[in-house]
């Protein structure tokens, strides 16, 4: 090779050199300050001397693997970090927290609008681990807040994220924390959690998804996806509202929405929730404690499992409602809210009011429980509270049909309801030695006449179940409303379930009714009313 085309050669070598440090349109490249970015070289001294700068656009982050094994400190009044789909390998901490961030606390601090952490991924050494991903927060007024994160990736730390002192008015965009303890957490610090907005996130595989736990916080998702965390939601004392989006997950062991405190309270507006597996399930989908709340509206509700029987337990389970769903599936059970939203008490036939809220009819005229129960021998039907056959407690309701087939036998549970609201329900049947079809009827009536003929001034049915006695055997065997809630009309003062026993025989006959159960879906419904 000639001089001159080795000189000409260093010079392109020298100008490839320069290149890999000259700024951007975005700002300077951290390259300049000794960042080398082969995922080996220890980067701290780089980043630090690069991060007491003040830059007027941004710290440009060529697309490379940076490594730290101690964490460093973002100061926002000063620099602003723009990342080429880079990575910051945090792996070898122990301890501490990975990226800080901090601010000035002086001036104005809606000035910090304009900084933002972009296009950067932080990995940190795991979810079991005592490292923290990224703090927000700063000893004094104002330090950290109007601060955005933008298509940011953090995972692997015991804390993701972590919104703390002062940090308030905080945006997190299009953005992932995964494999974390914690997947987003804002604890009880001072002059914190004012309207941080979590838009289009996703969390996902942490051992909690969202832990709130300042009572001045308001939390809120837009279109944000909550994938199989092992707790998806817990509060305690703080707002926590979503707005759309998507809860997904499977073999829940214990409750994956948990509520707690007087300030507690979940929102969730539209969206879907959906489990895929539930070889586990817990007790309830939703712990609701001591004065806390929670409000499912116009929510997809599927395949959910739990095991008590009920979507929300705790002893503040009668303030969570479930309005509109748009559908519902419950793996194990029927949607049914809380044990203390029930439009209906004592439907395991304990104790004695129950049965005055029966009617039965015989191929003659309607006639009062206590004609119908005195058990005389000559009644067409009889009613009776049974110890013969229990699917809880002690006892059942016993329906008892003397004629044949096509002989009137009816009974009718009147239950009173609130307009304007949805009522879904479930009863357990079990056959004594009946044949034939029990026709299991609901409609919604008003204008209570106390008349056995003709009880009602308006009735008007809303769906029935028809039921093969033969099928079912002695076993019990649970039959709902329906797929969906049934709407009580605006004029509705009670639903009332008939059950129709003409199509019984062609001898007599008899079947079990126990663990009746309505619950009003809405807000403000659900008080206990003794029949």
């Amino acid at each position: 090779m000639s001089l001159t085309s080795r000189i000409k050669a260093g010079f392109q070598a020298a100008g490839q050199r320069v290149k890999q440090i000259e700024d951007t349109s975005y700002g300077q490249s951290v390259s300049r300050f000794g960042a080398v970015g082969d995922g080996i070289a220890i980067e701290n001294q780089a980043y630090n001397q690069a991060l007491q700068n003040q830059f007027e656009k941004a710290l440009w982050i060529p697309k490379k693997t940076y490594k730290f094994n101690q964490g460093i400190t973002l100061d926002i009044s000063k620099v602003r970090l723009m990342g080429e789909r880079c990575v910051f390998d945090f792996t070898e901490m122990t301890t501490g927290t990975a990226v800080t961030i901090i601010g000035a606390g002086t001036g104005n601090p809606y000035a910090n609008g304009v900084n933002c952490l972009d296009f950067i991924r932080i990995v940190g050494p795991g979810k079991n681990s005592e490292v923290k991903g990224v703090v927000l927060s700063t000893g004094t007024e104002g330090g950290t807040s109007h601060f955005a994160l933008n298509n940011f990736v953090v995972s692997g730390f015991g804390i993701n994220i972590e919104i703390g002192d002062n940090a308030y008015l905080q945006k997190c965009h299009q953005s992932s924390s995964y494999d974390g303890g914690i997947g987003v957490h804002v604890p009880n610090g001072a002059n914190s959690g004012e309207n941080i907005c979590l838009n289009q996130i996703a969390v996902f595989n942490c051992k909690k998804g969202i832990v709130s736990a300042n009572g001045n916080a308001d939390l809120y998702l837009y279109g944000c996806s909550l994938d199989y965390n092992e707790r998806q939601i817990e509060t305690t004392g703080a707002l926590i509202e979503m707005h759309g989006g998507h809860i997904e997950g499977k073999n829940y062991i214990s409750a994956p929405i948990y509520l707690n405190g007087s300030g507690a309270h979940f929102k969730i507006f539209g969206g879907r929730i959906v489990n895929t597996e539930n070889q586990t399930i817990p007790e309830f989908f939703v712990e609701c404690q001591n004065g806390a709340s929670g409000k499912f509206a116009n929510t997809d509700i599927h395949n959910i499992g739990y095991s008590s029987g009920y979507f929300a337990g705790g002893n503040s389970a009668e303030k969570v409602t479930v309005t509109d769903p748009t559908s519902y599936e419950v793996y194990n059970a029927f949607l049914l809210i809380s044990s203390k939203r029930n439009v209906l008490n004592d439907g395991t036939f304990e104790g004695a009011t129950i049965s005055d809220a029966w009617f039965v009819s015989g191929t003659g005229s309607r006639a009062s429980r206590t004609r119908m129960n005195s058990g005389d021998g000559n009644a067409e039907v009889e009613i009776s509270k049974s110890s013969e056959r229990a699917r809880t407690g002690t006892k059942s309701l016993k329906f008892f049909k003397r004629w044949g087939g096509g002989s009137g036998a009816v009974m009718s549970l009147i239950i009173p309801v609130t307009p304007g609201t949805q009522l879904v329900g479930q009863l357990f049947l079990s056959n004594g030695n009946s044949t034939g079809t029990l026709y299991i009827g609901y409609s919604f009536a008003a204008g209570f006449k106390n008349n056995f003929d003709d009880p009602f001034h308006r009735k008007e049915p809303a769906g029935v179940d028809a039921v093969n006695m033969s099928t079912i055997g002695s076993v019990w065997n649970k039959r709902t409303t329906g797929g969906n809630p049934l709407r009580v009309p605006c004029w509705a003062k009670y639903v009332v379930i008939d059950f129709n026993a003409d199509g019984l025989g062609p001898g007599s006959g008899s079947f079990f009714v126990d663990d009746i159960e309505f619950n009003s879906l809405g807000e403000n419904s659900g008080s206990e009313i003794i029949l």
